[in-house]
């Protein structure tokens, strides 16, 4: 892990991380690597699924963010849910997004990423599962809701209004910082 990567990490004790500073750190860390791979925990940062019967309609901001980020080269995007990843993707039906149960294995992922010649990238965590992001080690690991117990380097956010803040800042400073064509 680089030194420039652990300098931007927000000590447990410290408040919440700011979205665009923190943005802005991933982006160039990011772009200094093989690209990103960002992994949302769906219930964290967007919300609990509806009632059955209910229809959901991801807002346009959380929506443009996504397709930005998933159709902009060397970026992964993984939605992370506990319902079953089919049913997350008959509901939100977001093309290019990758869709993964509670059981996803952040380290194949990874290691599928570097087998098709992309190197690795870093990797991005931003949820609720201290558990889940320690187990696949992310660079940059983002808790939405005041921490409790998770890792002494983990970044947060106090709702899921700042962790839509932060998606839409990566969307923006990603797209800001594309090498030209």
């Amino acid at each position: 892990m680089s030194t420039a990567l652990n300098r931007s990490r927000t000590p447990r004790g410290e408040g919440p991380t700011e979205p665009a500073e923190l943005a802005e750190r991933i982006v160039r860390e990011a772009r200094s690597r093989a690209g990103l791979l960002l992994l949302l925990d769906y219930e964290a940062t967007l919300g609990p699924p509806p009632p059955e019967g209910r229809g959901t309609e991801l807002p346009l901001l959380v929506r443009g963010a996504l397709v930005a980020l998933t159709t902009a080269p060397d970026v992964r995007v993984v939605m992370i849910s506990s319902e079953e990843a089919g049913r997350l993707d008959a509901r939100l039906r977001m093309p290019g997004l990758l869709y993964a149960g509670a059981r996803a294995n952040v380290v194949s992922m990874m290691e599928q990423w570097m087998r098709e010649g992309c190197g690795q990238p870093v990797v991005v965590f931003i949820g609720a599962g201290g558990a889940f992001a320690t187990r696949g080690k992310p660079g940059f690991a983002v808790h939405v809701g005041r921490p409790r117990g998770e890792p002494a380097a983990c970044h947060w956010v106090p709702d899921q209004a700042s962790a839509v803040e932060l998606l839409a800042r990566l969307a923006f400073s990603w797209s800001m910082s594309a090498p030209a064509q």
